[in-house]
């Protein structure tokens, strides 16, 4: 799915196990880093590319964390389930764009 999306995000993997099957499967194509760095975040984000996060469990106060060292708005969460329709992974995409006020500072 990563892959396939358009415009292609950079990821962050910061939860274990994720970002090595991912690199193997894509080939290594999707920028991506298992430390999210904070700084490198933005200036992805206002260059115009999307950020990515792929987590693991259901602590969703980290996206507000997330979004808050970014200073940026909310993202969107797509969640990835198994069979039974437990979540198992939730890709959560802030949206890249050079206007945003967090870009001026």
């Amino acid at each position: 799915d990563l892959a396939s999306l358009s415009p292609e995000p950079f990821v962050y993997f910061p939860d274990w196990g994720l970002a090595f099957p991912v690199t193997l499967i894509s080939g290594g194509t999707i920028p991506s880093s298992t430390d999210i760095d904070v700084g490198e975040a933005r200036r992805v984000l206002c260059s115009g590319k999307d950020v990515a996060i792929a987590m693991v469990g259901d602590d969703r106060s980290r996206i507000a964390t997330w979004a808050d060292r970014f200073h940026w708005g909310p993202p969107r969460v797509t969640p990835y389930r198994q069979r039974d329709g437990a979540i198992v992974i939730d890709l959560v995409t802030f949206t890249g764009s050079p206007d945003n006020p967090a870009c001026r500072s």
